[in-house]
Parts: structure tokens; sequence; C-alpha cells
């Protein structure tokens, strides 16, 4: 960004305090997932597992994404609340549009991955997030971006590569899932043996 020049420089600073702020609602509520469902795995309410799930992912989207297109649709005001200057609230505007439009669906990764950390596959989310997060956009810069090196090529990484991970940690879930009803049927097989 810093090659963009200062109004660059000035608008992305002001575009990131409201993804910052908007983040922090996903990221509460992935937490929640982590704690709620580590408490419900560990006494085997696989049940409410599942429903904490659910509850966080329609919870946070909705509470996210109120303030997101509150922010999108009223971003040239939000902006002047930082500068006057017409040039970088035009580039803070940029950035909004093309990343903190799309932040509602960082809920579609934070939050399964909040629910693997809580049912004891912490290491699935986290690989999932570096390769769908750093090495994505470390390969969008050296390729894409390298050919047409504009703001806006810049910035649609960030929602390409959630996306990314998305999908990775959507595989995760699925390879935890089929872990998981293998560890509960050896479980059942070995109760029934010691039954009879």
């Amino acid at each position: 960004i810093n090659s963009f020049g200062e109004t660059a420089i000035a608008g992305s600073t002001i575009a990131l305090n409201f993804e910052y702020f908007t983040y922090y609602v996903i990221t509460a509520f992935s937490q929640t997932a982590t704690t709620f469902t580590s408490q419900n795995h560990a006494a085997g309410q696989h049940a409410r597992c599942r429903k904490i799930f659910w509850l966080c992912l329609l919870l946070s989207t909705v509470c996210s994404s109120i303030p997101i297109f509150t922010i999108v649709l009223f971003r040239n005001f939000f902006c002047g609340l930082f500068t006057p200057d017409l040039a970088v609230i035009e580039s803070a505007g940029i950035r909004i549009m093309c990343i903190l439009l799309f932040e509602p669906i960082c809920n579609l990764y934070e939050i399964p991955a909040g629910f693997l950390r809580g049912s004891g596959y912490a290491l699935y989310p986290a690989v999932s997030s570096m390769i769908g997060t750093c090495a994505f956009r470390i390969v969008w810069i050296c390729t894409v971006f390298r050919m047409n090196p504009t703001l806006p090529v810049l910035y649609n990484v960030f929602p390409l590569s959630w996306v990314a991970t998305i999908l990775l940690v959507g595989i995760s879930l699925l390879i935890a899932s089929l872990l998981e009803k293998s560890k509960v049927a050896k479980q059942t097989g070995e109760m029934r043996e010691i039954q009879t």
C-alpha cells in the first residue's frame, strides 16, 4: 500500500479502523463457539455442540452485518469523521467496497474454526488459515498483482483469500466430523463388548 502514496495510506488506515471494529464482533462469536463447544464436547453433548455452532454462526453473521452494511452505505460520512480530504475519503471508500463489504463471509470460516478448536481439532483451522490466508495472499501478490498493480487488485485478495480459507476450513470440518463419527462408533462397540 505504501507504494500508492500518502493518500492511499491514509485512506487504507481509515478503512482499517472499521474493519477492526467489525471483525471484533466476528471473533467474539468465534471465541464463544470455542468456549461453549469445548465444554459440551467434553461432556459428550454433541447435539448441543451442533446447536452452538449454528447459533454462533447466525448471531455472528447478523451482529457483524449490521455495522458492516451501515458503514458501507454511509462510508463517506464515516470516513469524513477522520478527515475532510475528499481524495482520502475516496481512497478509504475503495478499500471499504473491496474488503469491508465482503467481511460477513469471514463468519463462514471463523465460527467453524472456533467450533473445531472447541472440539479438539485446533490444528486444522490453523493450517487452513496459513494456506488459505497467508500462502494465497503471497501467491496473489507475486502473480496477479504483479501483472496488474492497482489498489483494487491488491484489496481483492482479501475476500478471495477468505473464500479459500472457507473451503479449507469446510474440508477440515468434514474430516473432523468423520473422525468423531468413527470415534463414537468405536466407543459404542467397546461399550457393547463390556456389557456382554
